[in-house]
């Protein structure tokens, strides 16, 4: 599947296929043992689930913002 056919558009929000999976921003403070942890997985270069709440959820001790479609910034909350 390529990238034009992963992207559906609506009229209010765009939203990626659940095949597509999500990759990781430069510069973010997280390891793949911290996103295994969590029970993300990566297939084929990319990291599932690839849904922000559901990522968010499994990661509370990390700020998880999508930079642009698939691509999210982790980085470690201060305690």
């Amino acid at each position: 599947m390529n990238k034009s056919e992963c992207i559906k558009r609506s009229a209010f929000l765009t939203r990626r296929a659940d095949n597509c999976g999500l990759t990781i921003a430069k510069g973010s403070n997280i390891s793949l043992s911290e996103l295994q942890k969590a029970g993300i997985e990566m297939r084929s270069f990319r990291f599932f689930p690839n849904n922000l709440d559901v990522v968010r959820r499994l990661l509370p001790d990390f700020a998880v913002i999508e930079m642009k479609d698939g691509v999210f910034s982790f980085d470690r909350l201060p305690f």
